[in-house]
């Protein structure tokens, strides 16, 4: 975090040297006395514009960790696998296109973080860690809680395709996606008997196919986020199954029971509708619920009246203007909704349309109980600055609606 444009030679001095943090300067090349530094053990030369990473870096045989993310590099040198100690490798956020096979040397590898390569071959990928030994888990998108610290961890943007190549990558242990419909792979993804670890979460999964059962040595399984109505019966074939997430899937309780049933030894998460993620606080989990619902049955208001409100808690102020149209579109009657159609004119700077709401309905009655508006008005700023969400306005509000 300077403004270094370049490094003098005498830094090759530092014999001893075992950490270098060099990140978020000004450096577009390395001068070479700095391969001499052979006891340097983390490397850090992330946000700098090199462009390119010298062959010598193949030198600093003791490297556990080298932290290369937005560093403008378009390819990697077959010198890197002879770093051989590197237990993390950071390369997020460059141009990398297709990576050399040597890298599949790196046998200590714990990380490996692509992620935002947006050219990135997989396929490339894929080949490199063909005789690879150590477990693998593929991130795509996703998090990966509490790996396994015999595994190698993958982190990659979402593809444009998955390589045929990905399916018969070995000692593919987990595999993680987050937010994207996968199902045209359905077939393949049951085929991966090895896996202890899978996440579809957010991926828009209608139902499961029997098929599911196939992954017996499965421990974790997170289908968070999806339109599930039900599992299959083969659910219980996972008898290794140690977590399952289901949070945010519209399953009936009554089907809750027979799942439960099923895997009677599973810690489950289990769904919670909007209005208990939201007394909970949940207010992420309540947002995503409501945009499953109203993806679910879009022809209904009362989600996207419910949707309007969760929109403002988690920064999402258009979205919240988007929903409220949409309720009264459906529903003209349900004029109870422009509480959240005003606060998300304000929360997107927009005073005048928000006030002109605000003095449309002063002083009268809400139409679904016995308060007036003004006290609406006045809960929802109440709520979202315990949430907090804050805005300079809620206290033009408050000082209009006390006039």
């Amino acid at each position: 975090d300077n403004q270094l444009g370049e490094l003098p030679p005498e830094i090759g001095n530092l014999r001893h040297l075992s950490e270098l943090d060099l990140a978020s300067n000004g450096l577009d090349r390395l001068p070479p006395e700095i391969w001499s530094l052979k006891n340097l053990v983390k490397l850090s030369l992330s946000d700098n514009p090199l462009g390119e990473l010298p062959l010598e870096i193949g030198t600093l045989e003791k490297l556990a960790s080298l932290r290369l993310r937005n560093t403008d590099l378009r390819s990697l040198p077959p010198e890197i696998g002879a770093l051989t100690s590197l237990t993390q490798l950071n390369l997020e956020g460059n141009q990398l296109h297709v990576l050399p096979p040597q890298i599949g040397k790196l046998t200590a590898l714990k990380t490996l973080d692509l992620y935002a390569n947006k050219r990135l071959d997989i396929a490339s990928l894929c080949q490199a860690f063909t005789d690879f030994s150590t477990p693998i888990i593929l991130a795509v998108d996703a998090e990966v809680p509490n790996p396994p610290a015999n595994a190698l961890c993958i982190w990659i943007s979402k593809p444009d395709r998955l390589p045929p190549q990905l399916w018969s990558l070995p000692n593919l242990i987990g595999l993680h996606f987050s937010g994207y419909p996968w199902q045209e792979h359905s077939d393949q993804i049951w085929a991966l008997e090895g896996l202890t670890s899978l996440s579809l979460h957010g991926g828009r999964w209608d139902s499961l196919p029997p098929q599911i059962g196939k992954l017996k040595n499965l421990a974790s399984l997170d289908l968070g986020g999806n339109r599930l109505r039900s599992l299959p019966p083969e659910i219980g074939n996972l008898t290794k199954l140690a977590k399952l997430d289901l949070k945010v899937n519209p399953i009936p309780t009554a089907e809750l029971s027979s799942i439960q049933a099923w895997l009677p030894d599973c810690q489950i998460n289990f769904p919670i509708d909007h209005q208990r993620a939201y007394r909970a606080k949940r207010y992420a989990d309540a947002f995503l619920y409501a945009q499953n619902a109203t993806a679910l049955d879009s022809a209904n208001h009362t989600h996207w009246h419910g949707l309007s409100y969760y929109a403002l808690f988690v920064g999402e102020p258009t979205l919240a203007i988007r929903a409220a149209h949409k309720t009264l579109a459906l529903q003209p009657s349900a004029t109870g909704v422009e509480t959240n159609l005003a606060l998300g004119y304000l929360l997107s700077g927009r005073w005048a349309e928000a006030e002109a709401i605000y003095r449309k309905w002063k002083g009268q009655r809400f139409p679904e109980d016995a308060r007036k508006w003004d006290e609406a008005f006045l809960q929802d700023i109440k709520e979202l600055e315990a949430a907090g969400v804050q805005h300079e306005d809620f206290a033009r509000v408050q000082a209009l609606l006390g006039e």
